[in-house]
């Protein structure tokens, strides 16, 4: 079991290019611009978890599941 699945969200949003946290949602952004796309935390799976990322100008979702044993190799 993980002890903060939030730690491996956000490492694994910066492994994908999101640096910028949005204030107040569990969501990283590629930029400051309001289209920019972002991934949000969905939730915890027993593998591992599940994100979502979101294009706004297509208007695209697409869930990913991020498995902890990636997140291990990630965190080293």
């Amino acid at each position: 079991m993980m002890k903060n699945p939030l730690i491996f969200f956000a490492e694994e949003a910066k492994r994908r290019g999101y640096t910028i946290k949005v204030v107040g949602d569990y969501c990283f952004k590629k930029s400051r611009r309001i289209d920019s796309p972002r991934i949000r935390f969905t939730k915890t799976i027993p593998e591992g978890i599940t994100v979502t990322e979101y294009q706004p100008r297509t208007k695209k979702t697409k869930e990913i599941n991020v498995k902890r044993a990636r997140l291990r190799d990630v965190l080293r």
